[in-house]
Order: structure tokens, then C-alpha cells, then sequence
């Protein structure tokens, strides 16, 4: 699990977030800060995963679940 949050700071609360992740181990994305009903947030598949609807900024945590690389 790894969590994505903005770095950018003084931004719009409504300002509409579209977070985009790619990785052949990406398995799902989650708005825990959305209401129950639109917490999967994400859509696609691997390789790439995006927000299905843009998000507020103020509420634009993303939890990314991923299958860690085996090292070798």
C-alpha cells in the first residue's frame, strides 16, 4: 500500500484532481477522504490506474494497492 497526497500547497479546495498511477503491480486506488459510496475511486488496468472522477483537492488522498516487485 502506498499513499499519494499533493505536494503543491494554497490550491482551491474544489480545484478537480485527476490522479493517474502507472506500474504492471498496480492492483486498485482508494479515496479514503470521498464518501463511502465513491471510495474506489480508481479505474483501468494495469499498467495504468487513474481517478474515476476528477477529485476535490482537499480531498485528494490516494491509496494505491500494489503487488511489491520481487527482487532478484
Amino acid at each position: 500500500m502506498a499513499a499519494l497526497g499533493s505536494l503543491l500547497d494554497r490550491m482551491p479546495a474544489d480545484l478537480p484532481i485527476k490522479v493517474v498511477v502507472t506500474g504492471r503491480t498496480v492492483l486498485s486506488l482508494t479515496c479514503p477522504q470521498l464518501p463511502l459510496a465513491r471510495l474506489s475511486c480508481g479505474a483501468g488496468i494495469a499498467p495504468k490506474f487513474w481517478t474515476l472522477r476528477p477529485i476535490p483537492f482537499r480531498q485528494s488522498l490516494v491509496l494505491v494497492q500494489y503487488d511489491r516487485p520481487v527482487r532478484r
